[in-house]
This record gives C-alpha cells, sequence and structure tokens, in this order.
C-alpha cells in the first residue's frame, strides 16, 4: 500500500467521498496525477502484490461536492493520450464521520527514529537518555513521524546533522510541524515552517509552543516557496519540501533560488517510480543527489 496524506476526520468535518478505480501498472502515474487534480488525498494499493504488471486500485478521497463529469472527462483525456480506448471505470462512495484521532490514540505508541524519541501527549514525556524527545499530537494534520515519507526526512535530517549545523532552515509543507521541531531541538536552530492547510499550521503552532522552541520556529500559512512566505529568512541552509512530486518538481527553480551556496534539499512524499523525474528537475538547476533513502515504496532524496 501506499499513502499521500494523512486524513483526520471529525464530526464537525464536512462531508466526505471516495472515489475508486482500478489500472494496469503501466498506466498507475497518469492516472494518478488525474486523481491529485480532483482529491486531497491519493492511496494506491497492489492488487496482487510482486505479480509484475499487475493492476493497482486507486483511491481519492475529497470533501463537499464531487465533480463527477469534470472527473470523467479528464480520465477520458488520460485514456487518450495513453492510447487506451476507454477510460477505467470508477465508484463512489460517502465516507462516514468518524473521529479518527480519537480511535487511533492507542495504536501509536512511541517512535524511535534515529536520535530521535516521537511521541503523543496521552504517552506522557519520559523521553530515553540520549534521545531528543518530540512531543508531536497530528490530530488533523499529517506527520506523526511513522509515515515513510516523513520517516525519511527524520532519518536523512539525523545523518546530516552527525558532520555539520544548520543556522537557517525551510520546511514546506510542515504538517504537523515534526520536522521543524525535529531541527530546532537537535540544532537550536531558527526554522521557516510553512503550510497551506490552516488545520495544519494551527497544530503545527501548539506542537511548536508545547515543545518550548516557539522562540525559533516561525510557523504560517503558505502554498509554495513564494517570495512573501520564504524571502525575508533566505537564503536557507536546508530546506525540506515533504508534499507530491507535481508541486516539488515546479519548486525545482526556487528551491535553487532560495537555497545557499552548499546547502541541502531534502525531498519526500515520492513513490519509486516518481523519484527520476523529481531528480531530472533539481538536476536541471544543478541540485545533485548526496544520498537516497528507500523506505517501502517511498524514496527521500537528499541533493546539494
Amino acid at each position: 500500500m501506499t499513502l499521500k496524506h494523512n486524513l483526520g476526520v471529525t464530526s464537525s468535518s464536512p462531508s466526505l467521498w471516495r472515489v475508486v478505480l482500478g489500472v494496469p501498472v503501466r498506466l498507475l502515474p497518469p492516472f494518478e496525477a488525474v486523481l491529485e487534480k480532483f482529491c486531497m488525498a491519493v492511496s494506491s494499493f497492489e492488487d496482487r502484490p510482486g505479480v509484475s504488471g499487475g493492476r493497482w486500485r486507486l483511491e481519492g478521497l475529497g470533501e463537499d461536492s464531487f465533480d463527477e463529469a469534470g472527473f470523467s472527462l479528464a480520465l477520458d483525456a488520460t485514456a487518450a493520450a495513453q492510447g487506451i480506448a476507454r477510460a477505467p471505470a470508477f465508484t463512489v462512495e460517502t465516507v462516514p464521520e468518524r473521529d479518527w484521532v480519537a480511535e487511533n490514540l492507542d495504536g501509536f505508541p512511541p517512535l524511535h527514529a534515529g536520535r530521535f524519541f516521537i511521541h503523543g501527549s496521552h504517552c506522557g514525556d519520559t523521553v530515553p537518555a540520549g534521545r531528543v524527545g518530540l512531543m508531536v499530537d497530528a490530530g488533523q494534520a499529517f506527520g506523526t513521524g511513522r509515515h515513510e515519507s516523513t520517516l525519511g526526512c527524520l532519518l536523512a535530517l539525523d545523518r546530516l546533522a552527525r558532520s555539520r549545523c544548520f543556522a537557517r532552515i525551510l520546511d514546506v509543507g510542515c504538517g504537523s510541524g515534526i520536522l521543524s521541531l525535529a531541527v530546532a531541538k537537535l540544532m537550536r536552530a531558527r526554522v521557516t515552517a510553512l503550510d497551506c492547510d490552516p488545520v495544519a499550521v494551527r497544530t503545527a503552532a501548539t506542537n511548536i509552543k508545547r515543545n518550548g522552541v516557539a522562540s525559533l520556529v516561525r510557523v504560517g500559512r503558505g502554498r509554495g516557496m513564494t517570495p512573501a512566505a520564504v524571502g525575508a529568512g533566505a537564503p536557507y541552509d536546508l530546506i525540506f519540501v515533504n508534499i507530491l512530486p507535481d508541486p516539488i518538481i515546479a519548486m525545482a527553480p526556487l528551491a535553487k533560488r532560495y537555497l545557499a551556496s552548499g546547502g541541502v534539499v531534502v525531498l519526500s512524499g515520492i513513490l519509486h517510480h516518481q523519484a527520476a523525474r523529481v531528480m531530472a528537475a533539481y538536476g536541471a538547476q544543478r541540485l545533485f543527489l548526496l544520498r537516497r533513502i528507500i523506505l517501502g515504496d517511498w524514496v527521500t532524496l537528499v541533493l546539494s
């Protein structure tokens, strides 16, 4: 299974829907891209793991109304572009409202990631000796540290910090604020944390205050690397971008623009089959691969 985003739903959330379709593995990227345009979360499941050329099940989650006509047209256009006669059939269903956070707290025991010890407030505040404690309640925001994309960033940071220090950090797609917390507590460095989701911004601000690093981390709402959002802190020694491949690729010129000479970019939220496109975009900006961290289906890229 692969997962692009975590999603928390409470009784006050808008109504949710799920769209489902099946595609051959070779058609996974183009149809995945269609779902990303219509949905706020996209998942892909291999129907028969290990079978070469097998089929994959694509699921997208969205809120409020579903644009069925627009979605159908997008599928038809993609099918035509891929040279197939008929677009895959799809189903749409309503997702029952549940408080996923309350139901799953007990399913999130403390997590070790390199030298980081990640725990929720429900687990208390005892941190093992020699570890950097991160108290994180993700709530409706992405970022408990358990997803491979976030874990890859934490492992990349842990290794980078063993050989150098960073003074100015940018965290794009901060979610719960876990990466900002990690670098602020590990290095006492200043961090600019951004997310386009107001829920994530509020969650990150709460976690940052709870961890005692509010003086080091500035969290705000922003989509991508706009000059207004990131320009004041530039250039950055270290940039995290943990979102989706297409916006990661679109940000390549800005990442180069706002990166200090000799700085490092950590990119995550990338599946195996998407990594080559991402590296090509950053290679065109003369940013080159230092390290690749592979966790399951997910890849974290460290470039400089």
